[in-house]
Protein backbone atom coordinates (compact mmCIF):
# COMPACT_ATOMS: atom_id res chain seq x y z
CA UNK A 1 0.00 0.00 0.00
CA UNK A 2 2.50 2.63 -1.17
CA UNK A 3 0.01 4.40 -3.52
CA UNK A 4 -3.58 6.10 -2.13
CA UNK A 5 -6.44 3.84 -3.24
CA UNK A 6 -8.63 6.46 -4.79
CA UNK A 7 -6.49 8.68 -6.89
CA UNK A 8 -3.24 6.40 -6.84
CA UNK A 9 -0.91 9.61 -5.67
CA UNK A 10 2.22 8.32 -3.99
CA UNK A 11 1.33 8.05 -0.36
CA UNK A 12 5.18 7.81 1.12
CA UNK A 13 8.75 7.08 0.24
CA UNK A 14 10.46 5.62 2.51
CA UNK A 15 8.78 4.47 5.81
CA UNK A 16 10.78 4.27 8.67
CA UNK A 17 8.19 3.72 11.63
CA UNK A 18 4.46 2.81 11.94
CA UNK A 19 2.02 1.90 13.88
CA UNK A 20 -2.15 1.44 13.65
CA UNK A 21 -4.76 3.44 16.00
CA UNK A 22 -7.67 2.60 17.32
CA UNK A 23 -9.59 2.88 14.54
CA UNK A 24 -7.67 0.71 12.04
CA UNK A 25 -5.66 4.19 10.54
CA UNK A 26 -1.81 3.05 9.77
CA UNK A 27 0.32 5.84 10.86
CA UNK A 28 3.37 6.01 9.14
CA UNK A 29 6.77 8.18 9.70
CA UNK A 30 8.01 8.89 5.42
CA UNK A 31 12.38 9.05 6.52
CA UNK A 32 12.74 10.80 3.29
CA UNK A 33 9.89 13.64 3.18
CA UNK A 34 9.98 14.01 6.91
CA UNK A 35 6.72 13.55 7.51
CA UNK A 36 4.00 11.33 9.02
CA UNK A 37 0.88 10.21 7.06
CA UNK A 38 -2.32 8.81 8.55
CA UNK A 39 -4.30 6.08 6.02
CA UNK A 40 -6.96 4.76 6.25
CA UNK A 41 -8.02 1.12 6.16
CA UNK A 42 -8.82 1.47 2.29
CA UNK A 43 -5.49 2.79 1.64
CA UNK A 44 -6.94 6.42 1.27
CA UNK A 45 -4.22 8.99 2.97
CA UNK A 46 -6.29 10.71 5.82
CA UNK A 47 -3.42 13.38 7.12
CA UNK A 48 -0.04 14.21 6.73
CA UNK A 49 2.01 16.14 9.15
CA UNK A 50 4.55 18.17 8.85
CA UNK A 51 4.39 20.35 11.98
CA UNK A 52 5.57 23.27 9.52
CA UNK A 53 2.94 25.32 11.68
CA UNK A 54 4.88 24.66 15.08
CA UNK A 55 7.49 27.11 15.72
CA UNK A 56 10.18 24.16 15.98
CA UNK A 57 13.75 25.49 16.42
CA UNK A 58 15.25 23.22 14.36
CA UNK A 59 13.86 21.15 10.86
CA UNK A 60 11.01 18.86 12.31
CA UNK A 61 12.53 15.06 12.05
CA UNK A 62 10.23 12.16 12.97
CA UNK A 63 11.83 9.35 13.83
CA UNK A 64 9.02 6.65 16.01
CA UNK A 65 5.86 6.40 16.56
CA UNK A 66 2.86 5.51 19.01
CA UNK A 67 -0.61 5.60 19.32
CA UNK A 68 -2.89 5.08 22.72
CA UNK A 69 -6.34 3.57 23.16
CA UNK A 70 -7.80 6.79 22.23
CA UNK A 71 -5.91 6.74 18.72
CA UNK A 72 -3.65 10.09 19.68
CA UNK A 73 -0.69 9.87 17.70
CA UNK A 74 2.93 10.24 20.03
CA UNK A 75 5.98 11.56 17.47
CA UNK A 76 9.42 11.92 18.13
CA UNK A 77 11.07 14.34 16.90
CA UNK A 78 14.80 14.03 16.99
CA UNK A 79 16.15 16.87 16.09
CA UNK A 80 14.26 19.22 18.13
CA UNK A 81 14.03 16.71 21.26
CA UNK A 82 10.53 16.95 21.41
CA UNK A 83 7.21 14.33 21.34
CA UNK A 84 4.64 15.83 19.13
CA UNK A 85 0.63 14.78 20.53
CA UNK A 86 -1.51 14.52 17.69
CA UNK A 87 -5.34 13.21 17.40
CA UNK A 88 -6.47 10.41 15.82
CA UNK A 89 -7.26 12.36 12.63
CA UNK A 90 -3.41 13.79 12.70
CA UNK A 91 -3.99 17.19 13.71
CA UNK A 92 -1.70 18.35 16.37
CA UNK A 93 -3.02 19.05 19.82
CA UNK A 94 0.31 19.96 21.73
CA UNK A 95 4.20 18.89 22.73
CA UNK A 96 4.45 16.95 25.76
CA UNK A 97 8.41 16.47 25.97
CA UNK A 98 9.87 20.10 24.48
CA UNK A 99 13.62 20.79 24.75
CA UNK A 100 13.25 22.82 28.53
CA UNK A 101 12.88 18.74 29.96
CA UNK A 102 15.95 18.02 29.39
CA UNK A 103 15.22 15.08 27.24
CA UNK A 104 17.41 14.78 24.56
CA UNK A 105 16.45 13.26 21.19
CA UNK A 106 13.09 11.04 22.75
CA UNK A 107 12.24 7.42 21.77
CA UNK A 108 9.07 5.80 21.95
CA UNK A 109 8.33 2.25 22.14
Amino acid sequence: MKYDSIDNTKLFDYPYSLSTNINGDIVVVDDYTKTVVVVDQGGHKKATYDAKNENLTKPFHPRFIATDKLGQIFISDYENSVVHLLDKDGVFLEFLISDKTDVASPQLE
